[in-house]
């Protein structure tokens, strides 16, 4: 999808091309945060079509939306994966009823039209309150006046400009817990913020509540000793699975070779708890496998390859895995120390990328690590 970027200045607020867009940069300028501004022509009119045109889970995506509380208007910014609960919101504004404002409100409290509404920057004062699921990620991407202009922002940022309260207004979710019972843990590792709104990230039990930082140094402890390499010369959609199965099987490091910039959507955030290194060519992938004394294991089903289902993978290896369609590029195999095939037995000539990925690191861990009911007897 084709776009147009502008960063702003003090000094180019009115260079930029829509008026709306103008505004909104005005607005966050003045609050001490310079955005960049980008449009898409094809329009970010929906959540998902906002995270398509940006590249970002629907989750990043911020909803701003004008709600109508016994008569007072109100803002609800809501994840992109999240619907409102209006009896929640209710509850929130002290109103007995609440619904969605009509087109002639929105436009009258915010000076936006519906589609376009920017979290800030309104004709007049609103209530706010922000979704805490949209805390949970690194920035958040929000509309700049119109249905094209979209911004990313971080979240925190986001809360300063709008003085939001940080509420959960939405839907009774299906993952994650609510706020911890007091009185809270005050070990370091406990994260503030989500033992006061709640953990709704896709995370096991034993890390809720806990912050990022104190997850990944936790796993750092465990990781295995198999790396995981993605070729990444045509922003393959496979890499995001690829990437949250390494995370979910404890892969020490993952390594994007090529693009720097990859499709994260199917990542699931897993990334943020991951150690990711790029290397811009398969030379400098290569050097760096050389210095670190680990054996390049190809995973495709080339002429000459051996079966995974044989020997078992080496116990300190980089499993590396091509892209769909062309799989292991024509560069790529003179680098490996071996090419591992997976047994197939249907009419189709492979399987998918990420589905290959995810059967080669069990059959690592399967091959390395104590079995559940050993370890339950030891």
């Amino acid at each position: 999808m084709s776009k147009r970027e502008h960063t702003p200045g003090r000094a180019d607020h009115a260079n930029a091309e829509h008026p709306n867009a103008a505004a909104v940069t005005a607005a966050a300028f003045e609050l001490g945060v310079a955005i960049s501004v980008q449009e898409y022509p094809d329009g970010t009119r929906t959540a998902q079509e906002a995270a398509d045109a940006v590249n970002c889970q629907v989750g990043q995506i911020v909803k701003s939306m004008i709600f109508e509380a016994d008569g007072d208007l109100v803002l609800a910014l809501t994840s992109g994966a999240n619907q409102v609960d209006p009896h929640r919101l209710a509850e929130l504004a002290g109103a007995k009823e609440c619904g969605r404002a009509n087109p002639d409100q929105v436009r009258l409290v915010t000076g936006f039209a519906i589609g376009g509404v920017p979290p800030f920057g309104h004709a007049e004062p609103v209530r706010t309150w922000i979704d805490p699921h949209l805390l949970t990620f690194d920035r958040v991407w929000a509309a700049a006046g119109t249905p094209r202009h979209v911004f990313a922002i971080k979240p925190r940022d986001l809360v300063n400009l709008t003085s939001a309260a940080i509420r959960d207004f939405t839907t009774d979710p299906k993952v994650g817990v609510g706020p911890h019972p007091k009185p809270w843990p005050d070990e370091a590792r406990f994260d503030p913020d989500l033992l006061k709104n709640g953990d709704r990230r896709n995370v096991v039990d034993r890390y809720r509540y806990w912050t990022l930082e104190a997850i990944v140094a936790d796993l750092d402890t465990r990781r295995h000793s198999f790396h995981v390499a993605i070729e990444n010369w045509q922003h393959d959609f496979n890499i995001g699975t690829v990437v949250r199965t390494a995370n979910a099987f404890m892969a020490a490091e993952i390594h994007i070779i090529g693009k720097k910039r990859w499709n994260r959507r199917g990542a699931m955030v897993t990334d943020r708890y991951q150690h990711i290194r790029h290397h811009p060519s398969i030379e400098s992938f290569q050097t760096w496998a050389n210095e670190a004394g680990l054996p390049l294991i190809g995973i495709d089903n080339l002429p000459g390859s051996t079966p995974l289902e044989g020997d078992a993978l080496p116990r300190e290896c980089v499993l590396v895995f091509g892209q769909e369609g062309p799989g292991l590029s024509e560069a790529m195999r003179p680098a490996l120390y071996q090419c591992r095939s997976i047994a197939q037995f249907g009419s189709t000539r492979s399987i998918n990328a990420g589905v290959a990925a995810g059967i080669a690191m069990h059959g690592w861990i399967q091959a390395h690590t104590v079995p559940a009911d050993q370890a339950k007897q030891d």
